[in-house]
């Protein structure tokens, strides 16, 4: 797995290749949590799944709905973006309704997720 972080016009984006555990995703969000310290300042995050391979995609999708429950104070009113393969996208939208706090919306291009973001 590769993972990397980076900001662009006040947008973070996290981008994932390889096989993707929950853990890998958890990391993730923990490590923006030490490097940026109002998360909340940005416009949103788009994640970029669409290099990676997620065989436990619906489970990660749950755990990640639980961990970003959990850090709710971190994240208020952020916008999530996750571009990833279409048969993954069930798995977002089920995350945007257990994540009351959140806009988590599922995208197929980075371009897209983009123009939600930072209209």
């Amino acid at each position: 797995m590769k993972a990397s972080i980076e900001v662009r016009d006040n947008v973070i984006i996290r981008h994932f290749s390889g096989k993707v555990s929950l853990d890998d995703m958890i990391h993730s969000w923990k490590e923006i949590f030490r490097m940026i310290e109002a998360v909340s300042g940005y416009k949103g995050v788009i994640t970029l799944l669409d290099d990676a391979d997620m065989p436990e995609g619906p489970v990660i999708m749950n755990g990640m709905s639980s961990f970003l429950n959990e850090n709710q104070d971190w994240l208020k009113n952020l916008k999530v973006a996750i571009v990833m393969d279409n048969p993954m996208i069930s798995s977002a939208i089920m995350m945007d309704h257990r994540v009351k706090q959140l806009q988590v919306r599922p995208f197929v291009t980075e371009e897209a997720a983009f123009r939600w973001i930072a209209p």
